[in-house]
Protein backbone atom coordinates (compact mmCIF):
# COMPACT_ATOMS: atom_id res chain seq x y z
CA UNK A 1 0.00 0.00 0.00
CA UNK A 2 1.64 3.50 -0.94
CA UNK A 3 2.47 5.35 2.02
CA UNK A 4 0.20 9.19 1.86
CA UNK A 5 1.65 12.33 0.65
CA UNK A 6 2.48 14.40 3.97
CA UNK A 7 0.67 17.28 2.01
CA UNK A 8 -2.51 18.15 4.12
CA UNK A 9 -5.60 16.94 2.73
CA UNK A 10 -7.86 20.10 1.64
CA UNK A 11 -10.51 19.30 3.43
CA UNK A 12 -8.64 18.65 6.69
CA UNK A 13 -6.16 21.24 6.56
CA UNK A 14 -6.01 22.55 10.25
CA UNK A 15 -6.02 26.45 10.82
CA UNK A 16 -4.80 26.27 14.18
CA UNK A 17 -7.55 29.06 15.06
CA UNK A 18 -10.32 28.77 17.39
CA UNK A 19 -12.75 27.11 16.04
CA UNK A 20 -15.88 29.35 15.17
CA UNK A 21 -17.76 30.57 18.04
CA UNK A 22 -20.67 28.65 18.13
CA UNK A 23 -18.44 25.51 17.52
CA UNK A 24 -17.79 24.60 21.20
CA UNK A 25 -21.05 24.54 21.89
CA UNK A 26 -20.37 24.86 25.78
CA UNK A 27 -23.25 26.24 27.88
CA UNK A 28 -22.94 29.81 29.04
CA UNK A 29 -24.13 28.18 32.06
CA UNK A 30 -24.11 24.90 34.68
CA UNK A 31 -26.38 22.57 32.54
CA UNK A 32 -30.02 21.86 34.44
CA UNK A 33 -31.59 19.14 35.89
CA UNK A 34 -31.93 16.45 32.76
CA UNK A 35 -33.04 12.79 32.33
CA UNK A 36 -30.01 10.41 33.77
CA UNK A 37 -27.25 10.43 30.89
CA UNK A 38 -27.13 7.15 28.39
CA UNK A 39 -23.88 4.97 29.58
CA UNK A 40 -21.77 5.60 26.59
CA UNK A 41 -21.40 2.75 23.98
CA UNK A 42 -18.65 0.46 25.33
CA UNK A 43 -15.34 -0.17 22.63
CA UNK A 44 -13.58 -3.55 23.37
CA UNK A 45 -10.32 -2.93 21.09
CA UNK A 46 -6.75 -3.84 20.79
CA UNK A 47 -4.00 -2.14 19.39
CA UNK A 48 -1.10 -4.24 17.77
CA UNK A 49 2.00 -2.24 15.93
CA UNK A 50 3.10 -4.59 12.71
CA UNK A 51 6.89 -4.39 12.47
CA UNK A 52 8.18 -4.29 8.76
CA UNK A 53 9.25 -8.12 8.33
CA UNK A 54 5.11 -9.17 9.48
CA UNK A 55 3.41 -6.00 7.26
CA UNK A 56 3.33 -8.13 4.07
CA UNK A 57 2.11 -11.32 5.87
CA UNK A 58 -0.83 -8.78 7.85
CA UNK A 59 -2.04 -7.44 4.23
CA UNK A 60 -2.00 -10.65 3.23
CA UNK A 61 -4.53 -11.27 5.79
CA UNK A 62 -6.80 -8.82 5.68
CA UNK A 63 -7.15 -9.34 1.63
CA UNK A 64 -8.79 -12.26 2.67
CA UNK A 65 -12.73 -13.01 2.03
CA UNK A 66 -12.35 -9.00 0.14
CA UNK A 67 -12.72 -7.07 3.00
CA UNK A 68 -13.09 -3.73 2.91
CA UNK A 69 -11.12 -0.52 2.31
CA UNK A 70 -11.72 2.79 3.14
CA UNK A 71 -9.79 6.08 3.51
CA UNK A 72 -10.31 7.91 6.74
CA UNK A 73 -8.96 11.60 7.27
CA UNK A 74 -9.56 12.98 10.81
CA UNK A 75 -8.89 16.12 12.45
CA UNK A 76 -8.74 16.13 16.39
CA UNK A 77 -9.49 18.81 18.51
CA UNK A 78 -9.17 20.55 22.15
CA UNK A 79 -8.72 23.59 24.12
CA UNK A 80 -5.66 25.81 24.16
CA UNK A 81 -4.82 24.65 27.79
CA UNK A 82 -5.41 20.65 26.46
CA UNK A 83 -7.95 20.17 28.93
CA UNK A 84 -9.66 17.34 27.16
CA UNK A 85 -5.89 15.25 26.59
CA UNK A 86 -5.49 15.55 30.39
CA UNK A 87 -8.96 13.71 31.10
CA UNK A 88 -8.27 11.16 28.71
CA UNK A 89 -10.78 12.22 26.21
CA UNK A 90 -10.74 12.85 22.53
CA UNK A 91 -12.70 14.71 19.96
CA UNK A 92 -12.74 14.51 16.39
CA UNK A 93 -13.95 14.88 13.40
CA UNK A 94 -13.66 12.19 10.82
CA UNK A 95 -14.68 12.10 6.94
CA UNK A 96 -15.07 8.19 6.34
CA UNK A 97 -15.59 7.81 2.85
CA UNK A 98 -18.03 10.43 1.96
CA UNK A 99 -19.20 10.86 5.37
CA UNK A 100 -18.70 13.39 8.27
CA UNK A 101 -18.74 11.69 11.76
CA UNK A 102 -18.34 13.59 14.71
CA UNK A 103 -16.39 11.43 17.51
CA UNK A 104 -15.92 11.41 21.41
CA UNK A 105 -13.65 8.73 22.68
CA UNK A 106 -12.93 8.80 26.90
CA UNK A 107 -10.88 5.75 27.93
CA UNK A 108 -8.10 4.46 30.65
CA UNK A 109 -4.58 4.11 30.84
CA UNK A 110 -5.12 0.48 30.11
CA UNK A 111 -6.46 1.47 26.63
CA UNK A 112 -8.66 -1.78 26.36
CA UNK A 113 -12.16 -0.56 27.45
CA UNK A 114 -13.32 2.64 26.10
CA UNK A 115 -16.22 4.77 25.99
CA UNK A 116 -17.14 5.80 22.61
CA UNK A 117 -20.24 7.99 20.85
CA UNK A 118 -19.85 8.73 17.59
CA UNK A 119 -22.87 11.42 15.65
CA UNK A 120 -22.82 10.86 11.33
CA UNK A 121 -22.97 14.63 10.21
CA UNK A 122 -25.45 15.82 7.74
CA UNK A 123 -23.50 17.01 4.24
CA UNK A 124 -22.35 20.58 4.48
CA UNK A 125 -23.15 22.70 1.52
CA UNK A 126 -19.94 22.94 -1.28
CA UNK A 127 -18.55 19.84 0.49
CA UNK A 128 -16.43 21.20 3.21
CA UNK A 129 -15.50 20.86 6.95
CA UNK A 130 -18.57 20.63 9.20
CA UNK A 131 -18.31 22.27 12.50
CA UNK A 132 -17.45 20.64 15.74
CA UNK A 133 -20.35 20.66 18.57
CA UNK A 134 -19.91 19.00 22.19
CA UNK A 135 -23.78 19.03 22.36
CA UNK A 136 -24.18 16.96 19.99
CA UNK A 137 -22.91 13.87 22.84
CA UNK A 138 -25.30 15.83 25.25
CA UNK A 139 -27.27 12.96 27.21
CA UNK A 140 -24.60 10.24 26.72
CA UNK A 141 -22.16 9.58 29.96
CA UNK A 142 -19.08 11.00 27.99
CA UNK A 143 -20.69 13.59 26.25
CA UNK A 144 -22.16 15.18 29.60
CA UNK A 145 -18.32 14.96 31.14
CA UNK A 146 -17.36 16.63 28.74
CA UNK A 147 -19.83 19.57 28.42
CA UNK A 148 -19.56 19.60 32.57
CA UNK A 149 -15.44 20.00 31.95
CA UNK A 150 -16.17 22.60 29.38
CA UNK A 151 -18.51 24.59 31.47
CA UNK A 152 -16.34 24.04 34.59
CA UNK A 153 -13.47 25.93 32.66
CA UNK A 154 -15.56 28.51 31.35
CA UNK A 155 -16.69 29.75 34.55
CA UNK A 156 -13.32 29.91 36.34
CA UNK A 157 -11.28 30.92 33.31
CA UNK A 158 -13.20 32.54 30.74
CA UNK A 159 -15.14 31.32 27.69
CA UNK A 160 -11.43 31.68 25.42
CA UNK A 161 -10.38 28.63 27.43
CA UNK A 162 -12.42 26.26 26.06
CA UNK A 163 -12.35 27.71 22.22
CA UNK A 164 -11.87 24.19 20.66
CA UNK A 165 -8.69 24.84 18.40
CA UNK A 166 -7.14 22.23 15.71
CA UNK A 167 -4.22 19.94 16.97
CA UNK A 168 -3.58 17.35 14.51
CA UNK A 169 -4.82 15.37 11.65
CA UNK A 170 -4.84 11.55 10.87
CA UNK A 171 -4.29 10.83 6.94
CA UNK A 172 -5.08 6.72 7.13
CA UNK A 173 -5.99 4.38 4.98
CA UNK A 174 -7.73 1.76 6.32
CA UNK A 175 -8.47 -2.13 5.07
CA UNK A 176 -10.96 -4.49 7.60
CA UNK A 177 -11.90 -7.91 7.58
CA UNK A 178 -14.55 -9.90 9.88
CA UNK A 179 -14.03 -13.28 11.19
CA UNK A 180 -15.93 -15.15 13.51
CA UNK A 181 -13.54 -17.09 16.18
CA UNK A 182 -14.48 -19.79 18.56
CA UNK A 183 -15.61 -16.51 21.51
CA UNK A 184 -16.94 -14.30 19.56
CA UNK A 185 -16.81 -11.97 15.64
CA UNK A 186 -14.14 -9.48 15.76
CA UNK A 187 -12.98 -6.75 13.24
CA UNK A 188 -9.40 -6.51 11.94
CA UNK A 189 -8.32 -3.02 10.68
CA UNK A 190 -4.96 -2.68 9.24
CA UNK A 191 -4.26 0.90 9.42
CA UNK A 192 -1.60 2.76 7.22
CA UNK A 193 -0.75 6.49 7.00
CA UNK A 194 0.32 8.73 9.24
CA UNK A 195 -0.07 11.92 12.00
CA UNK A 196 0.57 15.36 11.42
CA UNK A 197 0.84 18.18 13.60
CA UNK A 198 2.44 21.70 12.17
CA UNK A 199 5.73 22.16 12.90
CA UNK A 200 6.00 26.23 13.43
CA UNK A 201 7.78 26.94 10.77
CA UNK A 202 5.14 26.18 7.83
CA UNK A 203 5.42 22.43 7.51
CA UNK A 204 4.63 19.39 9.52
CA UNK A 205 6.06 16.88 11.91
CA UNK A 206 5.01 13.51 11.14
CA UNK A 207 4.31 10.03 12.64
CA UNK A 208 3.86 6.83 10.61
CA UNK A 209 0.98 4.71 11.26
CA UNK A 210 1.39 0.88 10.47
CA UNK A 211 -1.08 -1.32 12.87
CA UNK A 212 -3.33 -3.54 13.31
CA UNK A 213 -6.70 -2.79 15.26
CA UNK A 214 -8.64 -6.03 16.74
CA UNK A 215 -12.29 -5.07 18.27
CA UNK A 216 -14.62 -7.11 19.54
CA UNK A 217 -18.27 -7.00 17.67
CA UNK A 218 -20.41 -9.65 19.41
CA UNK A 219 -19.48 -12.73 21.87
CA UNK A 220 -16.89 -12.40 24.77
CA UNK A 221 -13.86 -10.16 24.49
CA UNK A 222 -11.91 -13.36 25.16
CA UNK A 223 -12.02 -13.50 21.22
CA UNK A 224 -10.18 -10.36 21.02
CA UNK A 225 -6.89 -11.52 22.99
CA UNK A 226 -7.18 -15.19 21.15
CA UNK A 227 -6.73 -13.24 18.39
CA UNK A 228 -4.48 -10.64 19.67
CA UNK A 229 -2.22 -13.54 20.93
CA UNK A 230 -2.08 -14.89 17.73
CA UNK A 231 -0.28 -12.11 15.82
CA UNK A 232 2.10 -11.93 18.65
CA UNK A 233 3.26 -15.13 17.24
CA UNK A 234 4.32 -13.13 14.62
CA UNK A 235 6.12 -10.59 15.71
CA UNK A 236 3.69 -7.80 16.67
CA UNK A 237 3.15 -5.93 19.78
CA UNK A 238 0.74 -4.41 21.99
CA UNK A 239 0.57 -0.21 21.84
CA UNK A 240 -0.93 0.97 24.88
CA UNK A 241 -1.02 4.37 23.09
CA UNK A 242 -4.09 5.54 21.28
CA UNK A 243 -3.48 7.97 17.85
CA UNK A 244 -4.82 10.85 19.81
CA UNK A 245 -2.22 10.67 22.86
CA UNK A 246 0.65 9.98 19.69
CA UNK A 247 -0.88 12.86 18.01
CA UNK A 248 -1.39 14.98 20.85
CA UNK A 249 2.81 14.70 21.76
CA UNK A 250 3.27 15.22 18.29
CA UNK A 251 1.69 18.12 18.68
CA UNK A 252 3.89 19.28 21.46
CA UNK A 253 6.97 18.90 19.59
CA UNK A 254 7.61 15.37 20.08
CA UNK A 255 7.55 12.25 17.68
CA UNK A 256 7.99 8.85 17.00
CA UNK A 257 12.05 8.78 17.38
CA UNK A 258 11.97 10.36 20.46
CA UNK A 259 11.13 9.68 24.18
CA UNK A 260 8.35 9.87 25.70
CA UNK A 261 7.30 10.22 29.43
CA UNK A 262 8.22 7.49 31.84
CA UNK A 263 5.09 5.98 33.28
CA UNK A 264 5.10 6.40 37.32
CA UNK A 265 3.29 4.69 39.89
CA UNK A 266 0.36 6.95 40.39
CA UNK A 267 -1.90 7.30 43.53
CA UNK A 268 -4.90 5.28 44.02
CA UNK A 269 -8.07 6.75 45.48
CA UNK A 270 -10.21 4.16 47.46
CA UNK A 271 -13.64 4.86 48.82
CA UNK A 272 -14.06 4.86 52.90
CA UNK A 273 -14.53 0.89 53.92
CA UNK A 274 -13.79 -0.36 50.61
CA UNK A 275 -14.12 -4.04 50.56
CA UNK A 276 -11.63 -6.46 49.44
CA UNK A 277 -12.58 -7.28 45.95
CA UNK A 278 -12.67 -3.11 45.60
CA UNK A 279 -8.79 -3.06 46.50
CA UNK A 280 -7.55 -5.76 44.80
CA UNK A 281 -9.10 -4.78 41.46
CA UNK A 282 -8.48 -1.09 41.90
CA UNK A 283 -4.71 -2.20 42.73
CA UNK A 284 -3.92 -4.22 39.94
CA UNK A 285 -5.42 -1.94 37.80
CA UNK A 286 -3.14 1.02 38.78
CA UNK A 287 0.28 -1.34 38.58
CA UNK A 288 -1.26 -2.70 35.39
CA UNK A 289 -1.20 0.80 33.45
CA UNK A 290 2.20 1.52 35.21
CA UNK A 291 3.88 -2.10 33.18
CA UNK A 292 1.33 -1.65 30.16
CA UNK A 293 2.44 1.86 29.57
CA UNK A 294 5.83 1.52 29.97
CA UNK A 295 6.37 -1.31 28.47
CA UNK A 296 4.89 -0.10 25.47
CA UNK A 297 6.94 2.85 25.19
CA UNK A 298 10.09 0.90 25.17
CA UNK A 299 8.60 -1.30 22.69
CA UNK A 300 8.54 2.09 20.31
CA UNK A 301 12.12 1.56 20.66
CA UNK A 302 12.62 4.83 21.63
CA UNK A 303 11.96 5.52 25.43
CA UNK A 304 14.99 6.25 27.88
CA UNK A 305 16.39 4.58 30.50
CA UNK A 306 13.89 5.88 32.65
CA UNK A 307 11.38 3.94 31.18
CA UNK A 308 12.71 1.22 31.88
CA UNK A 309 13.56 1.83 35.39
CA UNK A 310 9.86 2.61 35.68
CA UNK A 311 8.82 -0.84 34.10
CA UNK A 312 10.51 -2.68 36.45
CA UNK A 313 9.34 -0.67 39.79
CA UNK A 314 5.49 -1.91 38.17
CA UNK A 315 6.83 -5.44 37.13
CA UNK A 316 7.78 -5.42 41.45
CA UNK A 317 5.15 -3.63 42.37
CA UNK A 318 3.25 -6.03 40.42
CA UNK A 319 4.97 -9.29 42.66
CA UNK A 320 4.05 -7.28 45.63
CA UNK A 321 0.99 -6.56 45.35
CA UNK A 322 -0.02 -10.53 44.37
CA UNK A 323 1.75 -11.30 47.43
CA UNK A 324 -0.34 -8.90 49.51
CA UNK A 325 -3.68 -10.44 47.76
CA UNK A 326 -2.88 -13.76 48.36
CA UNK A 327 -5.33 -16.11 50.01
CA UNK A 328 -7.93 -13.15 49.90
CA UNK A 329 -11.42 -14.66 49.55
CA UNK A 330 -12.59 -14.61 45.72
CA UNK A 331 -9.30 -13.16 44.78
CA UNK A 332 -7.52 -15.10 42.16
CA UNK A 333 -3.40 -14.85 42.01
CA UNK A 334 -2.18 -13.00 39.04
CA UNK A 335 -1.65 -14.97 36.30
CA UNK A 336 0.77 -13.47 34.58
CA UNK A 337 2.82 -13.29 37.33
CA UNK A 338 5.36 -16.20 36.92
CA UNK A 339 5.70 -14.94 34.05
CA UNK A 340 6.37 -11.53 34.15
CA UNK A 341 8.59 -12.31 37.46
CA UNK A 342 11.30 -14.26 34.66
CA UNK A 343 10.62 -10.99 32.43
CA UNK A 344 11.87 -8.58 35.36
CA UNK A 345 15.10 -11.08 36.06
CA UNK A 346 16.19 -10.70 32.33
CA UNK A 347 15.91 -6.94 32.44
CA UNK A 348 17.74 -6.54 35.66
CA UNK A 349 21.16 -6.61 33.73
CA UNK A 350 19.81 -3.91 31.40
CA UNK A 351 19.26 -1.84 34.08
CA UNK A 352 22.11 -2.39 36.30
CA UNK A 353 24.08 -1.79 32.89
CA UNK A 354 22.21 2.05 32.98
CA UNK A 355 22.95 2.49 36.38
CA UNK A 356 26.77 2.30 35.90
CA UNK A 357 26.69 5.28 33.64
CA UNK A 358 24.73 8.02 36.03
CA UNK A 359 24.54 8.30 39.85
CA UNK A 360 27.24 6.60 41.60
CA UNK A 361 28.68 5.23 38.19
CA UNK A 362 29.38 8.52 36.68
CA UNK A 363 30.88 10.24 39.79
CA UNK A 364 33.23 7.14 39.90
CA UNK A 365 33.86 7.49 35.89
CA UNK A 366 34.52 11.18 37.11
CA UNK A 367 37.01 10.29 39.41
CA UNK A 368 38.68 8.11 37.08
CA UNK A 369 38.92 10.73 34.09
CA UNK A 370 40.56 13.28 36.84
CA UNK A 371 42.69 10.76 38.65
CA UNK A 372 44.26 10.13 34.49
CA UNK A 373 44.08 13.74 33.44
CA UNK A 374 41.29 13.09 30.75
CA UNK A 375 39.34 15.59 29.18
CA UNK A 376 35.98 13.66 30.28
CA UNK A 377 34.74 10.64 31.51
CA UNK A 378 35.26 8.05 29.00
CA UNK A 379 32.30 6.09 27.85
CA UNK A 380 31.15 2.72 29.08
CA UNK A 381 33.37 2.69 32.14
CA UNK A 382 33.61 -0.49 34.06
CA UNK A 383 30.23 -1.63 31.87
CA UNK A 384 32.72 -2.74 29.23
CA UNK A 385 33.74 -5.81 31.75
CA UNK A 386 30.70 -7.47 31.60
CA UNK A 387 30.05 -9.84 28.46
CA UNK A 388 28.24 -7.98 26.04
CA UNK A 389 25.56 -11.09 25.53
CA UNK A 390 24.87 -10.84 29.52
CA UNK A 391 22.85 -7.37 28.88
CA UNK A 392 20.17 -8.14 26.75
CA UNK A 393 17.93 -5.79 24.50
CA UNK A 394 14.85 -4.76 26.62
CA UNK A 395 13.14 -3.66 23.63
CA UNK A 396 13.95 -7.48 22.05
CA UNK A 397 12.86 -9.02 25.05
CA UNK A 398 9.64 -6.97 25.44
CA UNK A 399 8.74 -7.61 21.85
CA UNK A 400 9.08 -11.20 22.09
CA UNK A 401 5.94 -13.50 22.08
CA UNK A 402 6.46 -14.91 25.62
CA UNK A 403 6.56 -11.36 27.35
CA UNK A 404 3.61 -9.79 24.57
CA UNK A 405 1.28 -12.65 25.76
CA UNK A 406 2.28 -12.28 29.45
CA UNK A 407 1.11 -8.49 28.83
CA UNK A 408 -2.15 -9.61 27.25
CA UNK A 409 -2.73 -11.48 30.26
CA UNK A 410 -2.16 -8.82 32.70
CA UNK A 411 -4.12 -6.43 30.65
CA UNK A 412 -7.17 -8.97 30.44
CA UNK A 413 -7.12 -9.89 34.48
CA UNK A 414 -7.07 -5.98 35.13
CA UNK A 415 -9.43 -4.79 33.02
CA UNK A 416 -12.14 -7.33 32.08
CA UNK A 417 -14.26 -8.71 35.26
CA UNK A 418 -12.81 -11.88 36.84
CA UNK A 419 -16.26 -14.32 35.77
CA UNK A 420 -15.88 -13.27 32.17
CA UNK A 421 -11.81 -13.41 32.24
CA UNK A 422 -11.14 -16.28 34.18
CA UNK A 423 -11.52 -19.92 32.21
CA UNK A 424 -9.63 -17.75 29.57
CA UNK A 425 -6.42 -17.16 32.53
CA UNK A 426 -6.84 -20.89 33.80
CA UNK A 427 -6.56 -21.83 30.25
CA UNK A 428 -3.88 -19.90 29.12
CA UNK A 429 -1.97 -20.79 31.93
CA UNK A 430 -2.62 -24.69 30.97
CA UNK A 431 -1.12 -23.66 27.16
CA UNK A 432 1.93 -21.95 27.73
CA UNK A 433 3.92 -25.56 27.06
CA UNK A 434 1.72 -25.13 23.56
CA UNK A 435 2.01 -23.13 20.60
CA UNK A 436 -0.70 -20.58 19.75
CA UNK A 437 -2.09 -21.62 16.59
CA UNK A 438 -1.38 -19.27 13.32
CA UNK A 439 -2.22 -15.67 13.47
CA UNK A 440 -4.12 -16.10 9.55
CA UNK A 441 -6.81 -18.60 11.29
CA UNK A 442 -9.38 -18.92 13.00
CA UNK A 443 -9.40 -20.63 16.22
CA UNK A 444 -8.84 -24.39 15.98
CA UNK A 445 -11.30 -27.21 17.46
CA UNK A 446 -10.61 -27.56 20.99
CA UNK A 447 -7.27 -29.68 22.10
CA UNK A 448 -6.22 -31.57 25.30
CA UNK A 449 -4.29 -28.81 27.25
CA UNK A 450 -1.27 -29.69 27.62
CA UNK A 451 0.59 -30.53 31.44
CA UNK A 452 0.89 -26.88 33.34
CA UNK A 453 4.96 -26.56 34.63
CA UNK A 454 3.66 -25.19 37.51
CA UNK A 455 0.18 -23.03 37.30
CA UNK A 456 -0.60 -20.53 40.45
CA UNK A 457 -3.82 -22.41 42.62
CA UNK A 458 -6.99 -21.82 41.62
CA UNK A 459 -8.91 -19.28 43.56
CA UNK A 460 -11.90 -19.98 44.23
CA UNK A 461 -14.84 -17.55 43.25
CA UNK A 462 -17.71 -18.82 44.70
CA UNK A 463 -19.70 -15.11 45.85
CA UNK A 464 -19.00 -14.73 49.83
CA UNK A 465 -18.89 -11.91 51.72
CA UNK A 466 -16.64 -9.40 51.20
CA UNK A 467 -14.14 -8.77 54.01
CA UNK A 468 -13.00 -5.33 55.11
CA UNK A 469 -9.76 -4.42 52.82
CA UNK A 470 -8.13 -2.36 55.62
CA UNK A 471 -8.66 -5.75 58.04
CA UNK A 472 -7.40 -7.55 55.32
CA UNK A 473 -4.36 -5.30 54.20
CA UNK A 474 -3.46 -4.35 57.66
CA UNK A 475 -3.33 -8.04 59.08
CA UNK A 476 -0.47 -8.79 56.13
CA UNK A 477 1.30 -5.47 56.44
CA UNK A 478 1.65 -5.74 60.20
CA UNK A 479 2.68 -9.89 59.85
CA UNK A 480 5.39 -8.22 56.93
CA UNK A 481 6.45 -5.51 59.53
CA UNK A 482 7.23 -7.59 62.42
CA UNK A 483 9.80 -9.61 60.17
CA UNK A 484 11.40 -5.97 58.90
CA UNK A 485 12.22 -5.25 62.27
CA UNK A 486 13.58 -8.32 63.30
CA UNK A 487 15.65 -8.21 60.39
CA UNK A 488 16.51 -4.40 61.12
CA UNK A 489 17.63 -5.30 64.99
CA UNK A 490 20.07 -7.71 63.50
CA UNK A 491 21.55 -5.51 60.52
CA UNK A 492 24.56 -5.23 61.60
CA UNK A 493 25.21 -9.00 61.71
CA UNK A 494 23.81 -9.54 57.78
CA UNK A 495 25.77 -10.35 55.18
CA UNK A 496 25.35 -8.27 51.85
CA UNK A 497 22.96 -11.15 50.40
CA UNK A 498 20.73 -10.61 53.55
CA UNK A 499 20.78 -6.70 53.28
CA UNK A 500 19.84 -7.01 49.64
CA UNK A 501 16.72 -9.62 50.52
CA UNK A 502 16.21 -6.84 53.62
CA UNK A 503 15.94 -4.19 50.78
CA UNK A 504 13.52 -6.08 48.07
CA UNK A 505 11.46 -6.57 51.63
CA UNK A 506 11.03 -2.88 52.68
CA UNK A 507 10.12 -2.04 48.67
CA UNK A 508 7.49 -4.41 48.88
CA UNK A 509 6.23 -3.14 52.06
CA UNK A 510 6.13 0.38 50.84
CA UNK A 511 4.79 -0.31 47.34
CA UNK A 512 1.73 -2.53 49.24
CA UNK A 513 1.04 0.13 51.93
CA UNK A 514 1.18 2.86 49.34
CA UNK A 515 -1.19 0.84 46.94
CA UNK A 516 -3.77 0.53 50.48
CA UNK A 517 -3.02 4.65 51.57
CA UNK A 518 -6.86 5.08 51.05
CA UNK A 519 -7.57 2.82 54.02
CA UNK A 520 -5.36 4.84 56.82
CA UNK A 521 -5.14 8.27 57.96
CA UNK A 522 -2.88 10.81 55.81
CA UNK A 523 -0.74 11.87 58.91
CA UNK A 524 -0.12 8.45 59.89
CA UNK A 525 0.81 7.51 56.85
CA UNK A 526 2.71 9.97 56.12
CA UNK A 527 5.23 9.78 59.33
CA UNK A 528 5.56 6.10 58.46
CA UNK A 529 6.09 5.93 54.67
CA UNK A 530 8.87 8.64 55.27
CA UNK A 531 11.51 7.05 57.22
CA UNK A 532 10.53 3.57 55.21
CA UNK A 533 11.21 5.52 52.11
CA UNK A 534 14.62 6.91 53.45
CA UNK A 535 15.40 3.69 54.52
CA UNK A 536 14.76 1.80 51.46
CA UNK A 537 16.74 4.56 49.05
CA UNK A 538 19.49 4.31 51.82
CA UNK A 539 19.76 0.42 51.02
CA UNK A 540 19.55 1.15 46.97
CA UNK A 541 22.97 3.16 47.62
CA UNK A 542 24.25 0.67 49.18
CA UNK A 543 23.24 -1.74 46.46
CA UNK A 544 24.78 0.39 43.59
CA UNK A 545 27.93 0.19 45.39
CA UNK A 546 27.46 -3.50 45.61
CA UNK A 547 26.60 -3.74 41.80
CA UNK A 548 29.71 -1.33 41.30
CA UNK A 549 31.84 -3.63 43.16
CA UNK A 550 31.21 -6.71 41.08
CA UNK A 551 31.97 -4.97 37.83
CA UNK A 552 35.31 -3.78 39.27
CA UNK A 553 36.11 -6.57 39.96
CA UNK A 554 35.61 -8.09 37.15
CA UNK A 555 37.49 -5.25 35.07
CA UNK A 556 40.31 -6.21 37.73
CA UNK A 557 40.41 -9.55 37.25
CA UNK A 558 40.62 -8.90 33.50
CA UNK A 559 43.57 -7.07 33.86
CA UNK A 560 41.64 -3.45 33.46
CA UNK A 561 43.96 -0.58 35.38
CA UNK A 562 40.55 1.22 36.18
CA UNK A 563 39.15 -1.99 37.97
CA UNK A 564 41.71 -1.60 40.48
CA UNK A 565 41.40 2.01 41.18
CA UNK A 566 37.20 1.74 41.63
CA UNK A 567 38.07 -0.98 43.64
CA UNK A 568 39.98 1.12 46.10
CA UNK A 569 37.68 4.47 45.44
CA UNK A 570 34.51 2.38 46.31
CA UNK A 571 36.12 0.86 49.82
CA UNK A 572 35.13 4.06 52.34
CA UNK A 573 32.42 5.37 50.05
CA UNK A 574 30.95 1.45 50.87
CA UNK A 575 31.54 2.06 54.60
CA UNK A 576 29.91 5.62 54.36
CA UNK A 577 26.63 4.21 52.84
CA UNK A 578 26.59 1.23 55.14
CA UNK A 579 26.63 3.70 57.97
CA UNK A 580 23.77 5.82 56.63
CA UNK A 581 21.57 2.56 55.99
CA UNK A 582 22.26 1.78 59.33
CA UNK A 583 20.85 5.07 60.63
CA UNK A 584 17.73 5.16 58.67
CA UNK A 585 16.89 1.91 59.14
CA UNK A 586 16.78 2.70 63.18
CA UNK A 587 14.17 5.64 62.13
CA UNK A 588 12.23 3.37 60.29
CA UNK A 589 12.39 0.49 62.98
CA UNK A 590 10.98 3.28 65.64
CA UNK A 591 7.82 4.61 63.30
CA UNK A 592 4.56 3.40 64.03
CA UNK A 593 2.87 1.80 61.56
CA UNK A 594 -1.07 3.45 60.32
CA UNK A 595 -2.67 0.25 60.72
CA UNK A 596 -1.43 0.50 64.60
Amino acid sequence: MPRPSAAPSPALTPALTPAAPSAPGVPSARPGRRARPAAAPVEIELRLQIPPAAREAVRAFLREDGGSAQSLKAVYLDTPDRLLARHAMALRLRKEGRQWVQTLKCGAAHALVRGEHNVPLPAVPGGGQPPVDPQRHAGQAVGDQLLALLDAAARHQGPAAVGLVEGFVTDIQRRSRRQRLRHGTVEFSLDEGELRAPDGAGGWRIWPVCELEIELLGGSPRAVFEAARRWTARGLWLEPRSKAERGERLRRGGGPGQPGPAFGAQPLKLPRGAEVSTLAGAALDNVAAQVLRNAGELCGGAAGAESLHQLRVGLRRLRSLDRLRAGWPGVAPIAAGPALAALFRRLGAARDADALGEGLGAELAAAWAQAQGLAGPPAGFLARAAPAEAVPDPVAELRAAPAQQALLLLLAQSALPAERIAPMLADWTRERARPAAPADRADPAPAAPAAPSQPPAPADLTPAPDPSARAQASARLARWQRRLVREVQAFDRLDDEARHALRKALKRQRYCVELCAGLYGRKPLAAYLKPLRAAQEALGAFNDVCVATAHARAAAEAGQAEGWFALGWLQPRRAQVLAEAGRCLQRFRKAPPPWA
